[in-house]
This record gives C-alpha cells, structure tokens and sequence, in this order.
C-alpha cells in the first residue's frame, strides 16, 4: 500500500506541446462555435419560410374575397348603367327625356325653337309616412 501522506508530487515545466493543447481546444471550440451558428440559422430560415408561406395563404383568401367583391360590384355597376335602369331612375325622380317635345334646349344664352317651353323637373308626390 502506498502511503499518499509521504508522497512527493514533482512539478515539471510544460514541454513545448502544451501550445498545441490550447491549439487544439480552441480548434474544438471553434467547429462547435459553426455547428451551433449553423444550427440556430437553419432554424431562424426554417421559421421565416414558414412565416412567408402563412402570409401567401393569408393573402390568397384576401385575394379571393376581393375578387368575388369586385365580381359582384361589376354586376351591379352593369346593371345601373344599363339605359332601361337609367331611364326608370330618371322617371322614378320625376325627370323626362330631352328628346320629348316639352323640352328647349338652350345654346348659350338664346333658347332654340319655342321660348314658352322650358326643360323643368315634375317631381311626382309622394307621401313620406303613413
């Protein structure tokens, strides 16, 4: 049995390998250093695809929505400029046609034709509440 009280511990300078240790940790330190920044940035790429992808969708259902409101839009505005609307709109607001016979057209300050015949509004009566 070895008595460790009695020992001597020998301290002996470091040769000149103790530089490629430290060489060698650091290099260590280093490839573990890329393999996490490698890491972390796969991710951080993966997650901003992901968030892309989720604003593409996003956009697509906007998208589609808008187009069917501006289907329906179309449809309405083609049914308000059709001239068989236009004219029951002008005839539910009390309005005549400038080709009917009532009508003077004015050119400048001088009527054209009869100057007993003026272009005036007819309102129709209409009762508000009952």
């Amino acid at each position: 049995m070895v008595d460790l009280s009695t020992q001597e511990i020998v301290n002996r300078p470091m040769s000149g390998d103790g530089g490629a240790i430290v060489f060698e940790i650091t290099k260590w330190f280093v490839v573990a250093a890329c393999l996490v920044t490698l890491l972390v940035g796969s991710v951080w790429v993966r997650d901003q695809g992901l968030t892309l992808q989720y604003q593409i969708e996003e956009l697509k259902r906007s998208n589609k929505k808008l187009g069917e409101q501006n289907d329906l839009l179309r449809a309405e505005y083609n049914a308000l400029v059709a001239p068989a609307e236009v004219e029951l709109a002008a005839t539910g607001l009390g309005l005549i046609s400038s080709n009917d016979k009532r009508v003077l057209i004015l050119d400048g300050d001088r009527p054209v034709g009869d100057r007993n015949r003026i272009a005036r509004m007819e309102p129709k009566s209409r009762t508000m509440h009952e």
